[in-house]
């Protein structure tokens, strides 16, 4: 964000409802998730513009992907056309994380790229969750076949070492002068070395392909478990980035209550489970990047024990 305001000369920033881009005050400011803002409304950066997030099972515009007319593009280029002389840069999650692991739309994201630079405008993916070979690519931009102006990176770029990284485009990035940005930590060569570790094991071991092969696994069978279990309202995501979503079949309402069942099932039962989304709705799915077919059954067999029990009350 500062980057982009630094090179650009301009002040608003463009983000996205369901999205989580940090707890710094800057960060803070693009992050919507209202639990995490509660408290700093009077300090956060007031130059922020609100769109939609193209959230497919749950469309805003109440549309159904495949026979839709992306209105969530339309909203989005006359939100920016609003604002155009102010625009610094648009940042975007190209799949949510917090917000419920939602990719957006192919479609979405390609028109998005075309748009800000045909319009002179950064734009910026937070890539933090979904980089590294989580979606089964380098990164979640593979899977759009976009490359952005900015992105930002963190989380699995170390294998758990603390290390985050701002990467540019180099006629961007070069015009940053002289002590316009800077840390305590940059270029701490023992991170560094675990990075280039990790890299170098995701090639090695063909961690990318083993995420793919696994993810595309994970998600026919919970796929087959809709059947069965209309709490299930979809199943969605890129390799080992996968959200379940649940719902009160009756109504489509969010059934926060039941994820928070299952939680404490499978955890009785020796899996960990975490919830995401605007409501606790959401199952995550992101195991190890190394994981293998057999730990992969083992944890779904413990997943459909624990919601039978939560079902079972």
């Amino acid at each position: 964000m500062k980057l982009a305001k630094y090179v650009s000369k301009k002040k608003t920033l463009v983000a996205f409802t369901h999205s989580f881009h940090g707890r710094t005050l800057g960060a803070l400011s693009a992050t919507y998730k209202k639990k995490y803002r509660n408290g700093y409304e009077d300090w956060l950066i007031s130059d922020t513009k609100w769109v939609k997030y193209p959230y497919c099972y749950r469309c805003p515009f109440g549309e159904k992907y495949g026979s839709c007319t992306f209105k969530c593009i339309s909203q989005m280029k006359e939100l920016i056309y609003k604002h155009i002389n102010d625009i610094a840069a648009v940042i975007i999650e190209p799949i949510l994380g917090e917000g419920g692991y939602v990719p957006a739309p192919v479609e979405f994201i390609q028109e998005l790229r075309t748009f800000t630079a045909d319009n002179n405008i950064i734009l910026i993916f937070d890539e933090i969750q979904s980089g590294f070979g989580r979606t089964g690519t380098m990164f979640a931009m593979n899977h759009y076949d976009v490359v952005p102006d900015i992105v930002a990176l963190a989380k699995g770029i170390a294998s758990g070492m603390p290390l985050g990284a701002c990467v540019a485009k180099t006629e961007i990035m070069n015009q940053w002068t002289t002590s316009s940005h800077g840390g305590t930590y940059p270029g701490n060569p023992v991170t560094c070395a675990a990075s280039m570790a990790t890299i170098n094991v995701l090639q090695k071991e063909k961690l990318l392909e083993n995420a793919y092969e696994m993810g595309q696994y994970m998600k026919a069978t919970l796929k087959d478990l809709m059947i069965k279990y209309p709490v299930i309202g979809d199943v969605r995501g890129f390799g080992l980035m996968i959200g379940v979503e649940f719902i009160k079949p009756e109504t489509g309402d969010y059934n926060t209550e039941l994820v928070t069942k299952l939680r404490v099932k499978a955890l009785e039962k020796g899996l960990v489970l975490i919830s995401c989304g605007d409501h606790d709705q959401v199952i995550r799915m992101i195991p190890p990047l190394m994981i293998t077919k057999e730990e992969v059954k083992k944890g779904l067999d413990i997943f459909v024990d624990a919601l039978r029990d939560a079902l079972n009350g």
